[in-house]
């Protein structure tokens, strides 16, 4: 990563002059916009098309279920992409309790034993997203749809790695 951000002198400016005419220009938008703090962050996330996907899946994931079906649908995302959490559609559609995007996201191949690690230590599932909430319909949904909770799915994968 870049650490050379230009120098930019901020002088004093009297009251009754104009606020440009003892500045010089800022060559860095990203400076601009966040006042020097966490520059390195804000041109990352300008160049990295990577985490410009991310916004773009976690915008789907907290928009309405049918903007995030037809993105999925028009290959803008993927069924199983993750936001900035490890979350999958099927995780936060499970949580906010849209039954028919969930449905959907099933019937499309959504991993319904994809584990994203809460608060770095907790491993969580759909499943557990929907016994979280309450959602005892969904819940349903996903265990005949083979849904395991995010503890027995890292259970099963320390066992694999044991036995190889």
């Amino acid at each position: 990563m870049n650490h050379n951000i230009p120098n930019i002198t901020v002088v004093p400016v009297d009251e009754t002059e104009d606020a440009g005419a003892n500045h010089e220009p800022i060559e860095n938008q990203a400076v601009a916009e966040l006042g020097g703090v966490g520059v390195d962050a804000a041109i990352e996330s300008r160049t990295n098309p990577h985490i410009e996907h991310m916004k773009k899946v976690e915008r789907a994931f907290f928009g309405s279920p049918d903007d995030l079906i037809k993105q999925i649908d028009e290959g803008e995302i993927g069924v199983n992409d993750v936001d900035f959490e490890d979350r999958t559609a099927v995780m936060m559609m499970t949580a906010r309790g849209h039954a028919e995007a969930v449905e959907w996201l099933v019937a499309h191949g959504a991993d319904l034993n994809h584990i994203n690690m809460y608060q770095g230590r907790i491993p969580m599932s759909a499943l557990d997203a929907a016994r979280q909430t309450n959602r005892k319909a969904l819940e349903q949904l996903l265990l005949d749809n083979g849904a395991k909770s995010g503890r027995e799915i890292q259970a099963e994968r320390l066992a694999e790695g044991q036995s190889q």
